[in-house]
């Protein structure tokens, strides 16, 4: 790995907002196989949302977040449980702290 874990990261990170299903294998590749921890975290994010949008490809006109989506409609306190929850996918947690971060407040 020639490359720094932050630029690593970005690139999973900008595959995964691409969305395209033939990112999915390269993300797959460096799940496995790259030293960085965050890295490989940024690849199982990409992938989880690669396939959230080929669902929503199958199902047509449904929200492309809708686990964070769904995260938004939680309270607070709920949210707040999600985050330091490890049996929770980080996909969930991510979009627990996203939903935090747009509600503001306390």
């Amino acid at each position: 790995m020639s490359l720094h874990p932050i630029v690593r990261h970005e690139a999973a990170e900008s595959l995964g907002a691409i969305g395209l299903a033939g990112n999915a294998e390269i993300l797959k590749q460096s799940l496995v196989l790259d030293p960085a921890q965050e890295v490989r975290e940024t690849c199982e994010l990409a992938l989880k949302r690669i396939e959230d949008l080929s669902s929503v490809d199958a199902e047509k006109e449904l929200d492309t977040t809708k686990t964070a989506h769904a995260a938004a409609f939680s309270s607070v306190h709920q949210l707040r449980q999600i985050l330091p929850d490890e049996i929770k996918g980080m996909y969930e947690r991510y979009a627990a702290l996203f939903a935090l971060s747009n509600h503001g407040g306390e």
